[in-house]
């Protein structure tokens, strides 16, 4: 997951990491400790 941080306070652009095999496709939209990492 990458996040930026916007022009507004408090106000986030996440991007999710892809994961792709011959199945499909995966990807954890947001998870808190993730989101801790960035946002303290």
């Amino acid at each position: 997951m990458k996040a930026r941080e916007l022009g507004i306070p408090g106000a986030w652009k996440i991007t999710p990491q892809l994961h792709t095999d011959s199945r499909g496709m995966f990807f954890e939209w947001l998870t808190s400790r993730e989101f801790s990492a960035f946002n303290g």
